[in-house]
């Protein structure tokens, strides 16, 4: 079960890290 959440919670990192660089696109992300 863990190793199938590892996966999206490092998408989830990735996004959010874009987020922080693209901060015109973090509404589209607040559903994380």
């Amino acid at each position: 079960m863990l190793n199938a959440i590892v996966p999206v919670l490092e998408k989830n990192i990735e996004e959010m890290e874009f987020c922080a660089e693209k901060r015109s696109l973090c509404k589209n992300l607040e559903f994380i």
